[in-house]
């Protein structure tokens, strides 16, 4: 009687598990190109004391282009020109950026994980995600309201607040 019962659990609860892990796999894709969207618009980020950064992002093919201005005291001290647009073949986002500050160029990837959190990684992490030293995620709380998390070697080293300008 007792292997009956241990014979049933078991099966029991592989049937359970493999409904869970089928359900997950049949979950719909996300649509990247209109959750990408959410980002568009103007948006101001409290930095610290008398520092400001607006970000302004306008649509542009199957992406956006977006400008950071950093400003403390009323003076610019920093800008940024990010070009952002949607690669079919990895199915994210790759966000190219110029500072005046700096003569490098940043490349990101980005992909959104459900329908409010998107994340990003350095470009040259792409084929290997979990291997990416810095991560930011962003998360929608609300049309007027995102987070960026940064993460650095798995620990958070700053939280950003994104809110939505009314123009």
């Amino acid at each position: 009687m007792k292997k009956v019962c241990l014979v049933t659990m078991i099966v029991a609860f592989l049937l359970i598990s493999t409904n869970a892990v089928r359900a997950q796999m049949m979950q719909p894709k996300l649509n990247q190109i209109e959750l990408n969207k959410q980002f568009l618009g103007n948006w101001k980020i409290e930095l610290g004391k008398d520092t400001i950064c607006f970000v302004e992002v306008t649509p542009f093919g199957v992406g956006f282009e977006a400008t950071r201005k950093f400003v403390t005291k009323g003076n610019i001290y920093n800008t940024w020109k990010e070009l952002n647009g949607y690669d079919k073949k990895t199915d994210k986002f790759i966000d190219a950026q110029l500072q005046t500050s700096s003569s490098s160029i940043y490349l990101v990837a980005s992909w959104f994980t459900s329908k409010s959190i998107c994340e990003s990684i350095p470009f040259q992490f792409i084929s290997d995600p979990e291997k990416a030293t810095v991560k930011w995620t962003w998360e929608f709380k609300s049309s007027d309201l995102v987070t960026e998390t940064t993460t650095r070697n798995n620990k958070i080293v700053s939280t950003l607040t994104y809110t939505r300008e009314k123009k």
